[in-house]
């Protein structure tokens, strides 16, 4: 499984398109002509999924395109706005997986760091990790207590209230359309 998996990732980073990809470009599609032209299609993509995700977004057209709102959680790929209406990601600094993604290293602004703890000295070495770091649509988040080592489940408590949040308000947004 692990094998299979790494060997999609790999051919994925290569943006081949793989049954995951297409079946994202046709419910995409279909969103787009079914749903009300200001309507936004949200999209939490997750490791892998986010990679799947790219390779779909890429290959749309751009009207389609800017229906997805992207939040991406641990991804292999980072997602940019250049493919979406609007994208962001978020990785706990105990996880390596959105490192490897060559292409979405586009810049040192924009980084920020979210931390569950008030330590000065811990928040400094994570500031100087964050700093040192060239993406600028990843937000590096602090582990929550009690994540595990390696932290890149979606399931992680370091994710819960970012996701909540950022769900809160895309239904919010979407209620007022």
């Amino acid at each position: 499984m692990i094998i299979r998996d790494v060997g999609e990732s790999i051919t994925g980073m290569f943006g081949v398109q793989s049954g995951p990809v297409q079946n994202i470009q046709n419910m995409i599609q279909n969103f787009h002509k079914t749903r009300p032209p200001d309507a936004k299609m949200l999209w939490i993509a997750h490791s892998q999924g986010a990679m799947h995700l790219h390779n779909a977004l890429a290959t749309l057209q751009s009207d389609e395109q800017k229906r997805c709102i992207v939040l991406g959680i641990a991804p292999a790929k980072i997602i940019t706005d250049k493919i979406s209406f609007q994208a962001k990601s978020y990785m706990s600094i105990r996880d390596i997986v959105p490192l490897f993604d060559l292409s979405g290293k586009v810049g040192q602004r924009g980084m920020q760091l979210i931390s569950h703890t008030d330590d000065p000295f811990d928040l400094e070495t994570q500031r100087a990790f964050a700093e040192s770091s060239p993406f600028l649509y990843l937000e590096i988040l602090k582990p929550h207590r009690d994540a595990p080592i390696f932290d890149h489940s979606i399931a992680s408590p370091t994710f819960q209230s970012t996701l909540q949040k950022l769900i809160e308000n895309y239904i919010k947004t979407e209620e007022q359309r």
